[in-house]
């Protein structure tokens, strides 16, 4: 209905637009400043009634969908990323823990024949 409304007005004023600019040119179609200002004055119409019946943004129905399907895969790569690091830590981790196992096995074989080697070399001296 506003849409009707607003047309119909807009027609009025260019209609009225119209008459008083061939009124003013003395009514000669033949003229053709006057033709250049009709079609002028109708080039500002059109683009009057293009702001004025501006309609808001439609979104797709399908578009609400579509984000939400792209947040998910978003949030699907973003936990498979993160499970990738938390398996390579734990690998890391796993590594760490066996070479401080190794070297603790080695300090202890260290240890162990460092206290013989006192006993070693007094059975080779005597």
């Amino acid at each position: 209905m506003d849409l009707e409304k607003a047309s119909s007005l807009a027609k009025d004023n260019r209609i009225n637009s119209f008459e008083e600019i061939i009124i003013e040119l003395g009514h000669d179609p033949e003229d053709a400043k006057g033709i250049k200002a009709l079609m002028k004055k109708n080039e500002e119409d059109i683009v009057a009634l293009r702001k004025q019946l501006k309609l808001p943004i439609t979104m797709h129905p399908q578009t609400t969908e579509v984000v939400q399907e792209k947040a998910e895969e978003d949030m699907m790569d973003l936990l498979m990323r993160m499970n990738q690091r938390l398996n390579e830590t734990e690998q890391e981790i796993v590594l760490v823990q066996n070479a401080t196992t190794i070297l603790c096995l080695q300090r202890s074989s260290f240890c162990a024949i460092s206290s013989l080697l006192p006993h070693l070399m007094d059975g080779q001296t005597a």
